[in-house]
């Protein structure tokens, strides 16, 4: 069920019975010369599609955060960047206003490695106040499997690059593609670093991506987010 197509009348009644919350959550930033600004919260979106067909009736999706943590990024045309300190807070804020009404389990299906930090202090604050509260990054989840599709992963790179070609191909621009071969030798944080680490705002390899690749990532995906769901809403936490 979708949060913002209910009356409150509805969503009194359905909280009642439902108490999972899934807030997809990305940015808005630049990826490769090729993707659209977009790609890290249309990628979500599109799993709460395929989530919601097969287990709506026993969650919540709530509207998607399309604004999030890119520092890195920002030398770069387009990218928004927020502050992980500040959205921290706002995502912190929505939560507990949805844990008020009783929603006790809080999903954040992230689409953007650079949310992480964030969340996870959120994710900590909510927790302190009763919250159950699971973070979900598929890209780094359910890495190895990706690998058995893709010969390498990367922002806007073959994997990424493959999920956006299976949903909106009209918004890519493959003959744009490029590879960054690049690698940093630690998590360095310098002025305009993102030049070289970055480099034209991808890392990894697009050229030898395609739709069908990024359809059977989603199949994978969808298919261990539904397990894993499943298990966090019974409060099974362990294997």
């Amino acid at each position: 069920m979708y949060l913002e197509k209910l009356t409150m009348n509805k969503f009194e009644t359905i909280t009642e019975r439902v108490t999972t919350v899934v807030i997809p959550i990305g940015t808005t930033e630049a990826h490769g010369l090729h993707c659209p600004l977009g790609t890290d919260f249309m990628i979500p979106n599109h799993l709460v599609k395929l989530l919601e067909a097969q287990i709506g009736e026993d969650v919540l999706f709530a509207p998607t955060v399309n604004y999030g943590c890119s520092w890195n990024l920002g030398i770069y045309p387009g990218t928004i960047n927020i502050s992980s300190e500040t959205m921290a807070l706002y995502i912190e804020e929505i939560g507990n206003s949805l844990f008020s009404w009783g929603i006790n389990n809080i999903i954040f299906l992230n689409g953007h490695g650079g949310n992480r930090a964030a969340l996870q202090i959120a994710a900590q604050h909510l927790a302190d106040s009763g919250a159950n509260v699971l973070i979900t990054n598929y890209w780094l989840d359910y890495m190895p499997q990706i690998l058995e599709i893709c010969s390498s992963r990367g922002h806007a790179g073959e994997d990424e690059t493959s999920l956006i070609l299976a949903i909106t191909p009209e918004l890519v621009e493959m003959d744009l593609a490029t590879s960054n071969p690049n690698k940093p030798i630690g998590q360095i944080f310098s002025a305009n670093i993102s030049l070289e680490t970055l480099a034209n705002a991808m890392t990894g390899d697009a050229r030898t991506a395609t739709a069908a690749k990024g359809e059977a990532i989603y199949a994978l995906v969808v298919e261990n987010l539904i397990k894993l769901f499943n298990d966090f809403c019974q409060g099974i936490y362990v294997e």
